[in-house]
Parts: C-alpha cells; sequence; structure tokens
C-alpha cells in the first residue's frame, strides 16, 4: 500500500503478484492489486481479476480494511478503463445494493 501511496503503481503491482503467489488466501493484496491497476491505469485486465477473486474470498472486516462495495467501485472504474460501460455500470449498482448510501458508486453512476 505504500508503493501506491507513493504512486510507484508499476512497483506497487509488483508487490501485490509476489505477496498473492505467497500466500493466496490474503484479500488484501487482491484488492490492493486492483486499485493499483486502476489509480495507475496499467494491467486493467488483471486488475479486474484480483477483484473478482477478492469478492469470492472471506473477510475478517477489521477497521480500515477494504469492503465488497469498496471492491465493487473499483471494479467500475477497472471497467470504465476498459471501455466496458455496461460492465462498469453493474458494478455501479452492485455497491449501491450492498449500501444504497455509498456515495463514490452514487457519483460514478450519476456521471455515467
Amino acid at each position: 500500500m505504500f508503493l501506491t501511496e507513493q504512486h510507484r503503481y508499476s512497483d506497487a503491482l509488483d508487490a501485490f503478484t509476489d505477496g498473492i503467489a505467497k500466500n493466496p488466501g490474503n484479500s488484501m493484496n487482491y484488492y490492493g492489486f486492483g486499485q493499483a491497476a486502476q489509480l495507475g491505469k496499467e494491467r486493467v485486465g488483471q486488475g479486474i481479476e484480483n477483484l473478482l477473486k477478492f469478492l469470492t474470498l472471506p473477510h475478517d472486516w477489521l477497521p480500515g480494511t477494504p469492503t465488497y462495495k469498496q471492491a465493487h467501485y473499483q471494479l467500475g472504474r477497472l471497467y470504465a478503463l476498459s471501455g466496458d460501460r455496461a460492465g462498469e455500470k453493474a458494478q455501479y449498482v452492485a455497491a449501491l445494493d450492498l449500501d444504497p448510501t455509498y456515495e463514490p458508486a452514487r457519483s460514478a453512476l450519476a456521471r455515467m
């Protein structure tokens, strides 16, 4: 996450890939990869795959950890980068199905 915060997206993607290889049950690496892919606008297809994987994994929901609604929102942004408008919309709707008050997804859907 430090590398993502430093806008070193390629390095972050490599670190998350390494984390996934070492501990495939750690959902944070899948989410982190997706987020870094979206922010860096690179490896978009892999970002989509990793966020979809994140959505299949159980979570402890510790404070500060990403939620499913956030993953759906990030997926929507990745689908937007890939040009898949239907996929983008479906993910924003999925985020709002989980939390109708989730403003990032609501705003993104309104902009479409």
